[in-house]
């Protein structure tokens, strides 16, 4: 007969979900020997207002969706599927947080595509080191970029300074540009330097640099 221990934290197969769900939050973890030991611990760790009421409803959604899945694999002869396994337990966090927090600023789309919802931004931006400006080879201008989106996806705003090898500022912006996240943020920064600097008077004669902070 399989044990609570086995079934939800011993099999390698569902060992391989919880590692999953920590790898989403960037969260370093050893598997515990025993499930209770792992609700203790779960329970324990505290993370910013936005992100523990996704935190704490996850390990039901994991739980329930290994309960269902193993009895489809037992009793009816289904195959394990990990991946599509992963995807209900995104799927049933996402829809039981928005159910329960109906006033959320995310959608249910919102939290299936990135679980760990302003937890991961925070983390950037308190590690993120300053950046500061170094001089450009003579005959090269550098553009300084920089984009962040205020949420996993949420609203986007991009900026950057173009300066020549003196640091004389030629061409500043900054803009929001629509709703994604951090990594199309940096994308659309970077875009918008390039396109000011092929309609700028100084792309015929100098070289262009980008500096981004990503």
């Amino acid at each position: 007969m399989e044990t609570v221990d086995h079934l939800f934290v011993g099999c390698i197969k569902v060992t391989s979900l919880w590692y999953d769900w920590y790898n989403e939050w960037g969260i370093a973890w050893v598997m515990l020997a025993s499930f209770k030991e792992l609700m203790v611990i779960w329970n324990n760790i505290k993370l910013t207002p936005n992100c523990d009421k996704i935190w704490n409803t996850a390990i039901f959604a994991i739980t329930w969706t290994v309960w269902i899945c193993k009895n489809d694999v037992v009793f009816h002869n289904k195959a394990w599927d990990k991946e599509l396994i992963w995807e209900l337990i995104k799927l049933r966090v996402a829809m039981w947080v928005k159910a329960k927090c109906n006033n959320s600023a995310y959608s249910i789309t919102d939290m299936f595509r990135c679980l760990a919802v302003g937890f991961n931004q925070q983390r950037e931006e308190n590690t993120r080191p300053p950046t500061t400006w170094e001089r450009s080879g003579v005959g090269t201008i550098k553009f300084n970029v920089d984009g962040a989106a205020n949420g996993c996806p949420g609203k986007v705003e991009i900026g950057g300074l173009l300066r020549n090898e003196n640091g004389e500022v030629l061409i500043k912006f900054f803009k929001a540009v629509g709703w994604g996240d951090s990594n199309m943020a940096e994308y659309l920064g970077i875009r918008e330097a390039f396109i000011l600097y092929l309609n700028s008077i100084w792309a015929n004669n100098y070289s262009l640099l980008i500096e981004s902070d990503s």
